[in-house]
């Protein structure tokens, strides 16, 4: 009866108003985007630390290098004075 058409339309309206206040669609794509950022930013700050790891990598096969030849350079100096 009338008690079964108000229960249905209020079931009805419950679950129109529930739908509206988090749409799958909206959601979905508000978890992608959010995904797609976390991912992006995760790419960002990798590439950056991969650059100042080989910054720094370089830095020190350059300070390296440097300490070689100037030690191959003394002991040249001493070996020729024998």
């Amino acid at each position: 009866g009338r008690s079964d058409a108000i229960g249905d339309t209020l079931r009805y309206n419950l679950g129109k108003e529930s739908y509206q206040d988090c749409d799958p669609l909206k959601t979905g794509m508000a978890r992608l985007f959010c995904d797609v950022y976390c991912v992006r930013d995760a790419v960002v700050r990798g590439d950056r630390s991969i650059l100042e790891n080989l910054e720094r990598a370089t830095q020190i096969t350059q300070k390296n290098t440097r300490a070689l030849f100037k030690w191959s350079t003394t002991e040249a100096k001493s070996d020729s004075t024998w």
